[in-house]
């Protein structure tokens, strides 16, 4: 995972609701940050007593400064640093934003067969890639998918020895950024055809429901096993409407950082009531 201080509360909800679905110590958790103290760093610590946390401090001599593009920002370009922040005994790492609640153990996801392709990810339901082929030249895409990035396997080995996140970055910086998705367009040209498509349950997005046509996209699962609150409808904002957001309330009150997210974003009991009642809702109409 990539967070900074504003994040990690978030980040830590993703974490919990990840570690609940797995044996005890078994994960291997690296956080990629910009300066996190350590009582903080120690607070997401506790939501997964037991399992191993790597943290790495991403400096402005490892990563470029970049100009905030409404809710994005530089830590998101820091899993373009993967080849070289995670540790080199790892060959395969899953990607995860801080914007998501896990609903199912993510071993068969760790698992998946990438078909020989450097990664796997779930075609963004609100793309097309016209775009991008236009602008820069490409070929015709594969099934006509685009890929959205919040959630990545990544085979370290192959990327590793291609430099591809590298040269993802460096695909910014010469365009000084100038890219609509930023990083997610410039993974999605860099690996332009040499990505495999994975479930739609492992990033169920925005407002996708139960009984929307697409459900039948995430079977054999019950219900999403990734909920991701993609664009700026998120649900600790609490006059944007998302179907999902009790999952993460859910979680976020079995942690350390509930009172916290509730002060910082004005969270009232009524507010809360409301996400809870449309939640249980979106299970039945």
């Amino acid at each position: 995972m990539a967070f900074d201080r504003a994040y990690a509360a978030h980040a830590a909800v993703v974490i919990a609701s990840a570690v609940r679905y797995l044996p005890p110590g078994s994960a291997r958790i690296l956080c990629l940050h910009d300066g996190i103290d350590a009582d903080y760093r120690r607070k997401v610590e506790s939501v997964a007593p037991g399992h191993v946390f790597l943290w790495v401090e991403v400096t402005p001599a490892d990563m470029p400064a970049m100009q905030e593009k409404g809710y994005i920002n530089r830590v998101s370009l820091f899993r373009l640093g993967l080849e070289r922040f995670a540790p080199a005994d790892w060959s395969r790492v899953i990607y995860l934003d801080s914007d998501l609640v896990i609903g199912h153990d993510l071993t068969p996801l760790w698992h998946a067969d990438l078909g020989g392709q450097p990664i796997g990810a779930v075609a963004d339901v609100y793309q097309t890639p016209s775009a991008l082929q236009n602008r820069f030249g490409l070929p015709p895409a594969r099934e006509e998918l685009y890929f959205n990035a919040g959630v990545l396997v990544i085979d370290l080995d192959a990327v590793r020895r291609t430099r591809d996140l590298s040269s993802c970055l460096q695909f910014l910086i010469d365009r000084n950024f100038d890219l609509d998705f930023l990083d997610q367009d410039a993974l999605n040209v860099t690996f332009w055809n040499r990505w495999k498509p994975l479930n739609l349950a492992w990033n169920v997005q925005r407002y996708l429901r139960m009984s929307d046509p697409l459900r039948q996209l995430w079977a054999p699962f019950r219900e999403p096993a990734i909920i991701h609150y993609i664009t700026s409808d998120k649900p600790w904002t609490p006059r944007v409407w998302h179907p999902w957001a009790g999952a993460y309330w859910r979680v976020l009150s079995n942690t350390p950082f509930a009172e916290e997210v509730i002060t910082r974003y004005g969270v009232t009991l009524r507010h809360r009531l409301r996400i809870r009642l449309r939640y249980w809702a979106s299970f039945i109409l």
